[in-house]
């Protein structure tokens, strides 16, 4: 669960950075067919919460956000 959640974080980073989001959907496809709903519920935040951090202005944060989708995230891609 903690991973799906993970990925969707990262989905919600990579769409606001205009990324490539096949292997994370694709994954997150997959995966979502054994998690419960207050799961996807989490999920669905953790993906709006990435997306707006990934608009701002802060060059600092914009760095630790392309870290990011440039580490941990890449476990989620095929």
């Amino acid at each position: 669960d903690v991973d799906f959640i993970k990925a969707s974080r990262c989905r919600g980073i990579a769409t606001s950075a205009a990324a490539d989001t096949a292997d994370l959907d694709a994954w997150l496809k997959s995966a979502s067919k054994t998690r419960s709903m207050a799961v996807m519920d989490k999920a669905s935040v953790a993906e709006d919460a990435g997306r707006r951090e990934a608009k701002t202005t802060n060059a600092e944060r914009k760095a630790r956000l392309a870290n990011e989708l440039s580490g941990p995230c890449q476990a989620f891609k095929g």
